[in-house]
């Protein structure tokens, strides 16, 4: 499976679910249902293209290149330790290396969020171990947020009701993994930083935290306006570190709609998480649609795809393809037997001069003709057509004898 294949595939299935919570989902109150619904789309779309299943395959139906380009691509793979002129790069390399440069990026970004977390708890003022999570003071904070079971609280700089609320707050991330999540959004994000759908699924999934926790709070009997003050006194300050679930939220405006609501819990119908079940089953039947369709089958010249199979030129069994004239080359067959052996089948354009056979298998209309057979009782103007067959591999699927070739012959 080739890089820019899984992509795709992830990338299609990301969009695919996106689409459908704004559609049906969104704005809706059933936080615990929208948050389990986003977090399925994002696993799903991480694993769906190593799906092994296909549909609608037949590993006896040729598969013929006859384009240039791909045939070329073809006999470089079959090179033993060969590798490719740095002259050569296509913009696809380019595109590939690049790609590879961001997500490091991205993902020593992460990393690096990770050490200043761990330096913040290691230097902080004061730690309070409660029974499901660790209160950390720091003074070289601004904000409040959790990451994990720890919640980091400015020191000195807020009052004691406040730093109740906030508490309140935090702990709802803390108590339900809200950081798991971000981690895993901001993971996928570094892959499919081209993507914009994953930073939109990444805040819609922010804010369904945001919403937990708003609810945790208020439904503790906190006097909702004080709450809100509280929140828009925190806006101006800053949050530089992505992986936590900060007090302060630049969607405000939308926090404070969904806590004026009446929302009732107990009627919330828990039948909207059976959207998934579709919706996964169509993401699945497409990919194994598609997935013979995976074009690293054959462009990708280091696929393990090819590794260990048999090469034939005309018929003829030889160890790699990469001494033949590309030009001479009329098409090429891949096949994949399922008992797992793999052939590649080359036809040259001399293949089309008349063959010298000597021990031939004739075919007529689908019924084999014992040995010696000859088509001299067939009147010509009844042939429809008659095709030469003298791959090896080919041959294989007609016969276990030893012949140099096969012959069919289909009449009118």
């Amino acid at each position: 499976m080739s890089v820019f294949y899984y992509l795709f595939i992830s990338t299609f299935s990301l969009g695919l679910f996106y689409g459908v919570y704004k559609l049906l989902l969104n704005n809706k109150a059933s936080f615990k249902i929208n948050r389990l619904y986003l977090i399925t789309g994002l696993v799903f779309s991480v694993l769906i293209p190593f799906q092994p299943w296909t549909i609608g395959s037949n590993n006896f139906e040729p598969n013929l290149i006859t384009d240039p380009a791909l045939i070329n691509t073809l006999i470089r793979s079959s090179e033993v330790g060969g590798s490719i002129d740095s002259n050569e790069l296509s913009w696809i390399n380019i595109a590939f290396w690049i790609y590879i440069l961001i997500v490091a990026i991205l993902l020593f970004r992460i990393l690096l969020n990770i050490i200043r977390i761990t330096l913040l708890l290691n230097n902080s003022e004061k730690k309070v171990k409660q029974e499901e999570y660790i209160l950390v003071y720091n003074k070289n904070i601004k904000t409040a947020f959790s990451f994990l079971k720890w919640i980091f609280i400015p020191k000195d700089t807020l009052s004691e009701k406040e730093v109740e609320k906030i508490i309140l707050h935090e702990k709802t991330h803390a108590l339900r993994y809200h950081s798991i999540d971000l981690i895993l959004c901001q993971l996928l994000a570094a892959t499919q930083w081209f993507n914009p759908i994953i930073w939109f699924y990444k805040s819609e999934l922010e804010l369904i935290h945001e919403y937990e926790a708003d609810y945790g709070v208020i439904n503790t009997g906190i006097n909702k306006l004080e709450y809100q003050a509280l929140i828009i006194n925190q806006i101006s300050e800053e949050n530089l570190i992505n992986i936590t679930s900060p007090f302060n939220q630049s969607l405000i405006k939308k926090r404070i709609i969904m806590m004026n609501k009446n929302v009732n819990f107990k009627n919330q119908s828990s039948l909207k998480a059976l959207i998934i079940v579709p919706l996964i089953m169509l993401i699945s039947t497409g990919v194994a649609c598609t997935k013979e369709n995976d074009p690293s089958q054959i462009a990708d010249t280091k696929n393990p795809s090819l590794e260990n199979a048999d090469y034939y030129v005309d018929g003829e069994k030889v160890s790699s393809i990469d001494n033949l004239d590309k030009s001479e080359i009329k098409s090429i067959d891949i096949r994949k037997e399922e008992n797992g052996e793999k052939s590649v089948s080359v036809t040259t354009k001399s293949s089309d001069e008349k063959p010298n056979l000597q021990n031939v298998l004739y075919i007529v209309d689908g019924k084999t003709k014992p040995d010696g057979y000859t088509p001299k009782d067939l009147n010509p103007d009844d042939i429809k057509s008659i095709k030469v067959i003298k791959d090896k591999a080919t041959m294989k699927e007609y016969t276990d004898g030893e012949y140099d070739g096969i012959i069919l012959i289909i009449t009118k």
